[in-house]
């Protein structure tokens, strides 16, 4: 209910598909955290706006950016059971695109015989 009335974000709105293959301890630290969400993040009618191609409100495009110390312990719950819940794991924390790195300039040779300056 909290994902479709756009409450909370992804991932922390996958939350109910992991729940149930959780320890209490690891329930409690989830459930935690999305009430930390919650408390940040006030759903106010002025946050939403309308989607033209469905007519419905949704949340601006700033609400899927969740700072990451609220969804590190459902990352560790995932990796923690890793055998039942391994799947949703990309699907929950997709890899980042990275750009490419530049070429590292190389060092300059200093020719034999001469000296260089050191600041």
């Amino acid at each position: 209910m909290m994902r479709t009335g756009h409450l909370i974000p992804p991932p922390l709105s996958y939350i109910g598909q992991v729940l149930g293959e959780l320890k209490a301890n690891e329930v409690l630290a989830l459930l935690r955290d999305i009430w930390a969400f919650m408390r940040e993040h006030v759903p106010v009618p002025a946050l939403y706006v309308m989607n033209s191609s469905s007519n419905k409100f949704i949340r601006g495009p700033d609400f899927a950016i969740v700072d990451p110390a609220l969804t590190e312990k459902l990352r560790l719950a995932i990796l923690n059971n890793v055998e039942t819940l391994g799947h949703l794991y990309p699907k929950l924390f997709p890899i980042q695109q990275v750009p490419a790195k530049q070429p590292v300039p190389a060092i300059p040779q200093v020719p034999a015989g001469q000296q260089v300056a050191v600041l």
